[in-house]
């Protein structure tokens, strides 16, 4: 990969299944084994329900760079609540150290945020990590998920494929859980506002990289997330 050595700008957009394609070669390169699984069918389906974000170089070419899923909902009809699961983060191994899974990480969850602005009830935001994957983990602590200690997930909980995880007989794989704490939300949504007006800086770089967005309002309800 050549585009992310000059790396300026990058596009992030919802993905349109006619991307699915070039998204499943990305997937399948640079999984690295370390990632449960996001078969095609769940990367349609999220591509239909506009719960896919791509990053890309903003260049002629536009290289993809990065995914995110928001994954389905988990509804609590009599609770009137939701949980929401933000995963399938996955960032060129060029691209990395340079903000890219942070910024993917906040916008999914403003993102989605936005767009079930609407809906009745609150919505909590949890992710889980294979143990042993720390990478993400740090990108989601920054944009306010705080540890839940490690839980196991069945096949079913999460929108993913995690059977190759399992150990021969069980059930469930154990994993680290991380929940999204509503006292960030104000910081995020300043966080936004400030990257359309001058980017993410680059430290190791020492620059900043413009950052455009598809289809994102800024207004965010704070009361819509569950404390």
């Amino acid at each position: 990969m050549t585009e992310t050595a000059g790396l300026s700008t990058v596009h992030v957009g919802i993905a349109a299944p006619s991307d699915m394609a070039a998204i499943k070669r990305f997937v399948d390169t640079f999984n690295e084994g370390m990632l449960f699984g996001r078969r095609v069918p769940e990367l349609m389906r999220a591509a239909n329900a506009h719960r896919l974000l791509v990053a890309r170089a903003a260049s002629p070419t536009g290289e993809l760079i990065g995914t995110v899923v928001v994954s389905d909902d988990v509804v609590e009809p009599t609770l009137h609540t939701r949980t929401t699961e933000i995963g399938g983060l996955l960032v060129h191994p060029h691209a990395r150290g340079r903000r890219v899974a942070g910024l993917l990480t906040r916008l999914a969850l403003l993102h989605d945020l936005s767009a079930s602005s609407g809906a009745d009830g609150a919505v909590t935001y949890v992710a889980h990590f294979v143990l042993g994957n720390d990478a993400p983990r740090e990108a989601f602590r920054a944009a306010g998920f705080e540890p839940q200690g490690i839980v196991e997930v069945h096949p079913g909980d999460v929108d993913a494929d995690i059977s190759t995880l399992a150990a021969p007989g069980a059930h469930a794989v154990r994993m680290r859980s991380a929940r999204f704490d509503p006292k960030h939300l104000a910081a995020i949504v300043d966080w936004y506002r400030t990257t359309l007006r001058s980017g993410v800086y680059d430290a190791g770089r020492g620059r900043w990289l413009n950052v455009r967005f598809d289809e994102l309002s800024a207004e965010i309800p704070i009361d819509h997330i569950s404390v």
